[in-house]
């Protein structure tokens, strides 16, 4: 038997348990959200360095032209002022730019020439002097041009330089596809287009 007070606070307590059980669920559902955004959302980092007289953009699969031009120089200023003194941490150090489809067959060349007679008596009298950054954003290709410049016993020998990069954004990280260097204008898309490659050009030498 129940009195009528005791059937009210019985209803009353089921309807309260209800209200809290669907309250836990929703907050439940809230949380898991909240996990799920977090780990799905990343930061859009927005930079102005001390060098930079404009803001670089940076977020985690995409950069914006500022952030990719000043990369590519820093990339080239690193490899074109190679000396025996620098060689291992210059090669140890692309390994965190540069995809491991080119970084082995990359570090085994530059490794190889650091050892060669021509290297270790010329490397410290070089130097790179970039003078301009372009980037294509259709080829996600960066060209940095500049001269290389030696100084030897009859003066100071110079030749054009430029240093060829497809860059891509990973994880927020700035990834090296492909590296190339040669003493030409830079091999634009247009550039490209405007020289085809000739059957004798492209015959094994």
């Amino acid at each position: 038997m129940k009195f009528f007070w005791q059937q009210s606070t019985w209803e009353n307590a089921t309807r309260a348990n209800l209200v809290l059980s669907f309250v836990a669920l929703i907050l439940s559902i809230i949380a898991l959200s909240a996990v799920f955004y977090s780990q799905t959302k990343h930061e859009r980092i927005v930079l102005t360095p001390i060098v930079v007289d404009k803001k670089m953009v940076l977020d985690w699969s995409n950069a914006d032209e500022t952030y990719i031009k000043a990369f590519a120089l820093s990339v080239a200023q690193l490899v074109g002022d190679l000396t025996p003194e620098n060689v291992t941490f210059v090669v140890d150090a692309m390994s965190r730019f540069m995809h491991p489809s080119i970084y082995a067959d990359l570090r085994k060349k530059m490794l190889a020439v650091s050892i060669t007679r021509q290297f270790r008596e010329l490397a410290n009298s070089t130097r790179y002097l970039p003078s301009s950054v372009e980037y294509e954003a259709e080829t996600s290709k960066a060209f940095v041009t500049g001269i290389m410049e030696s100084s030897t016993a009859t003066g100071k020998d110079k030749r054009p330089m430029t240093y060829e990069m497809v860059i891509r954004i990973e994880s927020g990280m700035p990834i090296v596809y492909s590296f190339d260097n040669y003493s030409d204008v830079p091999h634009t898309k247009e550039w490209i287009s405007s020289h085809p490659v000739t059957e004798k050009d492209s015959s094994p030498k």
